[in-house]
């Protein structure tokens, strides 16, 4: 009796190990070795190379020629990727890594695609969408002399003729000077007259000629 109650306790430990490691591994395993495709493009639908693509620990890569990147090698979870390049906005992107071949479609904004976007603005008398889309594009390019002229244009749309001519005087002194630049203030002294400066606007205006 006593030899049937001591294998009945093996028995039941014996059991109760199989269950344990059976149990073990049934819990989930965390998937390994997926792959991320990138792919990075412009608004106008232009492949963006040579950008830097951020992500995990510190990791970093750059977009080829077609805009490509690629995470070979890959844990299941999720990423926050940060992708910079000159003349564009920062772009961030947080992405849930799950399938074994994912493909990811990530689009930057340009300086160019911003001006554009301003010029369209202006034309549809959106002031007020012209200059937030100048104060993104200064976060880009803040020294880029259409930006100062741009902004000078939205000001005289709206007669403000103090803040179009500060953007066109700061030019001037800069030499960053192109024909539009003189055409606009000639045409604000039309109605607002300054004549502490067309003394001086006058004479780099002919200096100007004489170069080009």
């Amino acid at each position: 009796m006593k030899r049937n109650i001591k294998f009945s306790k093996i028995f039941i430990l014996f059991a109760i190990f199989i269950l344990l490691i059976a149990g073990c591994s049934s819990t989930p395993k965390e998937k390994k070795g997926l792959r991320l495709f990138g792919m990075l493009y412009d608004d106008y639908n232009q492949p963006v190379g040579g950008a830097k693509v951020q992500y995990g620990d510190n990791s970093f890569q750059y977009t080829d020629t077609s805009g490509r990147f690629i995470i070979p090698d890959a844990e299941a979870g999720s990423y926050n990727f940060i992708i910079t390049k000159d003349l564009h906005e920062p772009l961030e992107a947080l992405v849930e890594l799950i399938e074994p071949d994912q493909v990811l479609y990530l689009k930057i904004v340009s300086l160019a695609f911003l001006k554009e976007r301003t010029e369209s603005s202006i034309e549809k008398h959106n002031y007020k969408e012209a200059l937030t889309l100048l104060k993104r594009a200064r976060l880009i390019a803040e020294d880029d002399p259409v930006l100062y002229f741009l902004e000078s244009l939205v000001y005289y749309k709206l007669e403000n003729w103090n803040k179009a001519l500060e953007p066109l005087y700061f030019l001037v002194e800069q030499n960053q000077i192109f024909e539009e630049v003189f055409e606009l203030i000639f045409l604000i002294y039309e109605t607002y007259p300054d004549p502490d400066k067309e003394d001086l606007i006058n004479d780099e205006y002919q200096s100007f000629l004489k170069r080009n």
